[in-house]
């Protein structure tokens, strides 16, 4: 399997000069969790919510970010992908990471995102499972000491 036949092809870019509310609050509306930042056809940086809600607060039950622009926050060494890299090669590269987008560029272009949403969709579609048939498991539990 492939990145082309799981990537979201339908990207909602930003320019850097955005600002974090209103990323905040195309974020809500689209539901996305990641934004790419683009200027002049040219990929620039990543956003995600995380970095927003690190620069928000909660008050009276309602997020409050400021509205200082997105180049100020977002990501500017993004990691990649080809639409020809492997679903496998593509989540080693969000566990090694420790990240949850990557945009998927060709010629230099980005064509598509594959999130680890996506990947875990390819998961939900696999062959069934049967709930009823025991699955033989392993564990180790470990306590860490807090004292």
């Amino acid at each position: 399997m492939r990145v082309f036949g799981h990537m979201t092809r339908d990207i909602i870019s930003i320019k850097p000069s955005t600002s974090i509310k209103k990323a905040y609050e195309i974020m809500q509306e689209e539901k996305l969790r990641h934004l790419v930042i683009v200027e002049h056809s040219k990929l620039l940086g990543i956003i995600s919510d995380r970095d927003i809600y690190r620069e928000g607060n909660m008050q009276f039950g309602k997020f409050h970010c400021s509205d200082r622009p997105v180049k100020e926050f977002m990501s500017t060494d993004i990691i990649t992908c080809l639409p020809s890299t492997t679903i496998g090669e593509a989540s080693r590269l969000l566990i090694d990471n420790k990240i949850d987008c990557l945009p998927v560029t060709q010629f230099s272009k980005l064509v598509g995102l594959i999130t680890s949403t996506d990947l875990l969709e390819i998961l939900c579609t696999d062959a069934p499972v049967s709930l009823h048939a025991p699955i033989p498991i392993s564990y180790n539990l470990r306590a860490y000491a807090t004292n």
